[in-house]
């Protein structure tokens, strides 16, 4: 199994225009995913290397049991951020 490669095609997906989008992210079933793969069964050990490669590309791949989400690191960068500050605070404060 090319894992550098089903990566490189879960990036392409990512960039294609489908679902009324003209990119960005989405969910692919485990069946999809074989087929991609060319595999009939995909291990954990298998995704834990193909999130691997797309990790290197900027993407995570999220396993959801019967599909898998596939999302661009970007999309995190505006997310609100746990600190210090807040974690000091009293437990029934906030």
């Amino acid at each position: 199994m090319d894992y550098e490669l089903i990566a490189k095609h879960l990036v392409d997906i990512y960039q294609d225009p489908f679902g009324g989008k003209h990119n960005g992210r989405y969910r692919i079933s485990m069946k999809h995913l074989r087929q991609i793969a060319g595999c009939r069964r995909i291990f954990q050990e298998d995704l834990a290397q193909i999130s691997k490669e797309m990790y290197q590309l900027g993407y995570s791949l999220i396993d959801m049991e019967s599909f898998c989400v596939v999302i661009n690191h970007k999309t995190f960068l505006h997310y609100r951020r746990y600190s210090d500050s807040i974690s000091q605070q009293d437990p029934g404060a906030g």
